[in-house]
């Protein structure tokens, strides 16, 4: 099987269970306190739903779950939400042949993008994707943020393959860091990579590279920092996070945060190197309640269902559940 772009949203939505809660979600969830923000919610246009079946995955929802904004603003039960483009996926398609066509396609999904920001102000803040390691990726930043006004960048070093033990991967990721730090623009960093032995040591070499060296950033580390699931992995970047907040004058300069999406599962699925709950709130206290979003990678689950989901597995008390639900420190429009 092919590794996964997107991993924990296509493993999880094969599962029989979250398809048949999505059916009667409306019905039975209407009633609850929603979070405030969502920090984390994907659409996609037809063209890059069709090329994610051409490249192997199985989508087994209807495509108007990903495809029909009215849709996405329907099911997910949340007054705004952070929604992402993925054009960062066209990079590995098998049917784009020539630079050319990648670009068209990855700056029609930022254009439709920057359409329905502009459509629902109130509700949606775009964060465009791109794959810093593609050459054409910073002038497309530069145009989403002056041009198109949106509001933030999405990378995905997993589905980009960006490796911080690759000096070259390094300089080419500090520009966009550096031009996010200066225009106030809030990255949100899906930042697991491919490799097997992904952990501590590349949280490291970002602290050291990355964070120490730019300017104050507003960066949201999706998924705790891992993946999907809480894994050991996703245990040791993130506590070594909490030794940088602890230890380090500098980590004081930057906004950063940690959103809560793909980290609780059902009980009955198992993946490997999964890690106990009670070691995540016990990082999540550490690290400090207000540096964790709550955010649900839609289409994986609907807002109001994560958040129910967390709410059953974590053991956080109930003010803690409600600060996290209230917490959006990067709500505002930017500057």
């Amino acid at each position: 099987m092919k590794k996964q772009v997107f991993k924990s949203l296509l493993f999880s939505l094969q599962i029989n269970k979250i398809k048949l809660l999505f059916i009667f979600l409306p019905l039975t969830l209407q009633a609850q306190s929603p979070p405030v923000t969502d920090h984390h919610i994907h659409f996609f246009s037809q063209e890059l739903a069709d090329d994610i079946r051409a490249q192997g995955y199985a989508m087994t929802i209807p495509d108007s779950m990903v495809t029909d904004i009215n849709f996405i603003l329907k099911i997910n039960l949340v007054d705004h939400l952070f929604l992402v483009s993925g054009g960062y996926a066209y990079s590995r398609s098998p049917s784009i042949k020539k630079k050319k066509e990648l670009i068209r396609r990855v700056k029609k999904e930022n254009d439709l993008l920057a359409e329905y920001a502009q459509q629902f102000p109130n509700r949606i803040s775009g964060f465009y994707g791109l794959n810093p390691l593609e050459s054409f990726s910073f002038k497309e930043m530069k145009r989403c943020h002056e041009e198109l006004n949106l509001r933030g960048l999405k990378m995905h070093f997993h589905g980009s393959r960006v490796s911080m033990r690759n000096p070259k991967h390094i300089k080419k990721i500090t520009k966009f860091f550096e031009y996010a730090a200066a225009n106030n623009i809030p990255i949100l960093l899906h930042f697991k990579n491919s490799l097997k032995d992904f952990g501590a040591g590349d949280a490291q070499l970002f602290i050291e590279n990355i964070l120490d060296q730019i300017p104050p950033v507003q960066l949201i580390f999706a998924h705790m920092g891992g993946d999907g699931g809480f894994t050991q992995q996703t245990k040791a970047v993130l506590a070594s996070f909490a030794d940088y907040f602890d230890s380090s004058s500098q980590s004081k300069k930057h906004q950063i945060y940690f959103e809560l999406s793909g980290i609780v599962v059902y009980k009955n699925m198992g993946y490997p190197g999964k890690a106990p709950y009670e070691d995540l709130v016990s990082l999540i206290r550490r690290i400090g309640l207000e540096k964790v979003l709550f955010g649900s990678d839609y289409p994986v689950m609907p807002s109001s269902m994560y958040k129910k989901l967390l709410e059953e597995y974590l053991p956080l008390e109930r003010k803690e559940f409600d600060q996290i639900f209230r917490n959006n420190p990067l709500l505002g429009k930017k500057e």
